[in-house]
């Protein structure tokens, strides 16, 4: 089974649930061991399902397999070097996870997209984009 390395929980799931019609909810369980993790999950799926009070019709689940550090001039590079909306990763904020966006958040939601006149993925901050 595949664990994270410290600093970082062992295992890191993203459970999204959706009706359908709506944008999926989307909840990060972390822990140390995956049954742990596991259920905590299934059960933050069941409040939510409650909570929207509509039936489920999908629900995804994303596991973390590898994740690593880098600098704010890296991820620039990275991103220049990426074709805009085809970034391939997701992004946390912080070793904990609760800060993230996966894979289908980024380019669902052309987060990494600045326009028409730029060809590669960027990473915009409120009015200014991340720049190194």
């Amino acid at each position: 089974m595949v664990t994270l390395a410290d600093p970082y929980p062992a295992f890191v799931l993203f459970f999204s649930v959706s009706d359908g019609q709506r944008r999926a909810e989307v909840t990060t369980i972390t822990g140390e061991d995956f049954a742990s993790v596991w259920r905590k999950g299934m059960q933050r799926v069941a409040q939510l399902v409650e909570k929207k009070k509509t039936p489920p019709r999908w629900l995804r689940v994303d596991w973390v397999e590898a994740a690593e550090e880098t600098t704010w001039l890296d991820l620039h590079a990275r991103l220049k070097a990426t074709k805009r909306n085809y970034f391939r990763y997701g992004l946390s904020l912080d070793r904990a996870f609760q800060h993230a966006f996966l894979e289908t958040e980024l380019n669902g939601n052309a987060m990494l997209y600045e326009g028409g006149a730029t060809c590669h993925a960027v990473l915009p901050v409120g009015e200014q984009r991340v720049v190194a």
